[in-house]
């Protein structure tokens, strides 16, 4: 068996089933809808749920402090990880562009909606890794 297929046959069978031990939160991806605005933009509707009840873990890379006018504002980055397969064994197929990742509250931590900021990065056909940021 050729290194890729052994590692997908791993994504896709071995890490959903220990999915949850190893990632403690779940997070849910989202669409954002959109219908056509009377002025000719767009207004949001409710967002659609891709995939839901998704084990995951996230933590803070590095974060900055900027100014935006007057005030200063912190800028955190995110990585957020998770297999690349759900339970049942179907691939998760994001798109950055349009998906947020929102991760469900835990403990005294509320509920995370995160913007991937860069393309999604494929690990070896097991876990995806996300580079974020928090939506306000």
């Amino acid at each position: 068996m050729r290194a890729a297929a052994l590692f997908n046959k791993i994504g896709k069978t071995s890490i959903p089933r220990i999915g949850s031990r190893i990632f403690p939160d779940r997070m849910t991806v989202v669409k954002q809808n959109y219908t056509p605005g009377s002025g000719g933009g767009r207004t949001k509707t409710a967002p659609t749920n891709v995939h839901t009840s998704i084990p995951c873990t996230y933590h803070a890379n590095s974060g900055e402090q900027v100014l935006i006018g007057d005030k200063p504002d912190r800028k955190e980055e995110y990585s957020v990880s998770f297999p690349s397969h759900t339970p049942a064994g179907v691939r998760i197929n994001i798109d950055p562009q349009e998906h947020r990742l929102v991760v469900a509250a835990r403990g005294n931590e509320p509920q995370k909606t995160f913007r991937m900021t860069a393309p999604l990065k494929d690990k070896a056909g097991m876990m995806f890794e996300a580079t974020c940021e928090l939506e306000a």
